[in-house]
This record gives C-alpha cells, sequence and structure tokens, in this order.
C-alpha cells in the first residue's frame, strides 16, 4: 500500500514538475528560432529570424535569460548571435548596442551580452560603432 502510495505521489511531482517547465510564447519562439539556426546557420531567413525574436529591450532580455527565469544564463542564445549575424552586421550591432546601452556588469547573461557587444564592435560590425 505504501509502494503505490509513493508512485502516486512520484507521478503527480513529475507531473507537475514538467507542467512549470512550460515555456511561456517569447521563450518558447526564441527556442525554436535557435534550433532554426542551428540546424541551418547560413540560411539568410534562420538568421533573420534568430534577430527578430532575440529581446530587443533589456528588461525584456532579463526576464528571459536572469536568474531563476526561464531561459536563466542565455549563454547559447547570446552567443548565437555571432552566427545570425553574418551578412547582417548592422542588425545585429543596432541589438547588441541597443541591449548593452542599459546592461550594467553582471555575471551570466549580461556578461555574455557585453561580452558579444565588444566582439562586435572590434570585428563585425565597425559601420555602427
Amino acid at each position: 500500500m505504501h509502494r503505490i502510495f509513493a508512485l502516486i505521489v512520484l507521478f503527480f511531482g513529475i507531473h507537475a514538475t514538467a507542467q512549470d517547465k512550460q515555456l511561456s510564447p517569447k521563450a518558447r519562439e526564441l527556442t525554436q528560432a535557435l534550433a532554426a539556426l542551428r540546424s541551418n546557420p547560413s540560411a539568410s531567413t534562420a538568421q533573420e529570424r534568430d534577430l527578430k525574436t532575440f529581446p530587443h529591450d533589456y528588461k525584456e532580455f532579463l526576464n528571459l535569460f536572469d536568474l531563476n527565469h526561464e531561459l536563466y544564463d542565455g549563454h547559447d542564445f547570446v552567443d548565437a548571435l555571432s552566427l545570425a549575424g553574418k551578412g547582417h552586421e548592422t542588425e545585429l550591432g543596432n541589438l547588441l548596442v541597443g541591449l548593452a546601452k542599459d546592461a550594467p556588469y553582471d555575471s551570466d547573461a549580461p556578461s555574455y551580452l557585453q561580452q558579444i557587444t565588444a566582439v562586435c564592435a572590434g570585428h563585425q560590425c565597425k559601420n555602427i560603432c
């Protein structure tokens, strides 16, 4: 009897945890854009989709990637911007400068954002900096 009760509790606990892990529409859209970009990194449409889907203001960026948020850390998403920016340097530069201007130096996602902005400014996006 105790084993059956334990299995029922375990099942409902796992089911509740799976429901808690459902992504918001924005997080799901961003995850799908990243998957499309990774599957075909040279496709202009995948690059444009990733740049369009990525958060365009710092508050939205933190709502997705900050500690205890659904896409916490955000390294994969920020790192993929360098793929998305190939052939779209101006769009990438505008996105990064717009985000980074409000970003204090902090660990995890904000530091990844500042790092890729510095790389972009130094190599790819000289026309906007």
